[in-house]
């Protein structure tokens, strides 16, 4: 894939991984750089998770013996996990419609319906939504049948482990903002179930969202983690064939309204943007004027690709310390900083707050304990002027796309 936009901002082996996913999705044109760095390539391609898109037609590509038979390695491994998690999937659906309880898969196998080919798709853990007034029924039934419980049971959600594959079972779904946003999308799940689709495929049966509530899923999903942590290609590519599945007129039918409401609407009409620059999308209307958000959707672009996978390209964290400087644009940075602070504080000594006054107190000993952790090599060093700065940037880029602002005409 040969991309104008690309050329400024982004390195050969970026390119080369774009050109890779829109090959392999959409059937664009690729002839990679004869100075390709593959082993480089092949790294960045396993941060964003999307290996076995970029490789799946492996053998078209000049690469080494040793590099061939490293990346068809990998790709049986993976193909074998997918087959895994797939049957999974269908335990799960197994259990819940033999004892009457509506579940919708989130992502996933949900996500992978959507690939020309399913099983191009990564899986990872088995994400599906139960409503909070069945939850205490199915986390016994999952209990019964041999699941194990871990972790400290989450707000939203509880994890079960069971033959070495991760479940987590919602309640809620994960992105939900505060205020009337939050209630406003609460609202639209509510037929999460109800509208779910029983759908056979890729050795897995199971029960997928509609496609609205897909997309808003895909949406609510994608903002929480690329605004904290980082959140990779991968899940760019969910969003990317599943717009591709529907006609313009439909597209717009079934979202332009609701996401309008919610103030999601330009979100997704930016990642579709940014699907069509760098993964080869196809350009739709709906998607807005490319000269004009050109820009911005690169911006987005090289968001995925510095946070990776779930920040795994982060080890310092320090993506979910810049993002704490902006997560509330009523407050400054330092405000944002303290209350930060506060919120762990709060969770870990209750006492703080019904006394504010030990606050103080637990400001120092925080700062104290985290330089202890530094100077044990148990904690990366916090670098305070870089982190202001990224932070301040990535914050000029999402107020753009006014996240949660009510945009109805």
């Amino acid at each position: 894939m040969t991309n104008e936009w690309l050329k400024d901002g982004f390195n050969q082996t970026q390119i080369t991984l774009f050109g890779l996913l829109a090959y392999n999705l959409f059937g664009c044109e690729f002839a990679p750089d004869p100075t390709t760095d593959w082993s480089g390539v092949i790294r960045e391609s396993f941060y964003q998770g999307v290996h076995l898109i970029a490789f799946q037609r492996c053998n078209e590509l000049e690469l080494s013996d040793e590099a061939r038979n490293e990346i068809r390695t990998l790709l049986r491994k993976y193909l074998m996990r997918n087959l895994r998690i797939n049957q999974q999937h269908t335990a799960i659906h197994r259990i819940m419609t033999e004892n009457g309880i509506p579940y919708c898969i989130l992502k996933g196998a949900a996500s992978a319906f959507y690939y020309p080919d399913p099983f191009q798709r990564a899986m990872g853990d088995v994400d599906f939504f139960v409503h909070e007034r069945d939850h205490e029924r199915a986390e016994q039934l999952l209990l019964d049948n041999g699941f194990l419980i871990p972790d400290q049971v989450k707000d939203y959600h509880t994890v079960f482990v069971k033959d070495s594959c991760k479940f987590e079972m919602h309640k809620e779904l994960s992105g939900i903002p505060k205020g009337e946003m939050g209630d406003r999308i609460r609202a639209c799940r509510e037929t999460l179930t109800e509208d779910a689709i029983l759908t056979s495929g890729a050795d897995a049966v199971f029960m997928r969202p509609s496609p609205f509530h897909h997309g808003l899923i895909l949406l609510l999903h994608t903002q929480l983690h690329l605004f904290n942590e980082g959140i990779g290609l991968r899940h760019l590519c969910d969003w990317a064939v599943f717009v591709n599945s529907m006609t313009d007129e439909a597209f717009r039918e079934t979202f332009e309204k609701p996401l309008r409401s919610l103030g999601m609407w330009r979100f997704a009409c930016i990642l579709g943007l940014a699907s069509h620059i760098g993964l080869g999308l196809p350009y739709r209307s709906w998607m807005g004027d490319p000269e004009a958000d050109r820009e911005l959707a690169c911006s987005i672009l090289l968001d995925f690709l510095e946070g990776g996978n779930f920040g795994v390209k982060d080890k310092s964290r320090s993506r979910v310390y810049e993002s704490r400087l902006f997560s509330d644009e009523s407050k400054s940075q330092v405000g944002n900083a303290l209350h930060t602070v506060n919120e762990w504080l709060w969770e870990k000594w209750p006492l703080t707050g019904k006394c504010p006054l030990l606050l103080p107190f637990g400001w120092v000993y925080y700062f104290c304990r985290r330089t202890v952790l530094v100077i044990k090599g148990e904690k990366k060093r916090i670098r305070i002027r870089k982190t202001v700065k990224n932070s301040k940037k990535r914050q000029r880029i999402y107020r753009k796309i006014r996240l949660f602002h009510n945009d109805t005409d």
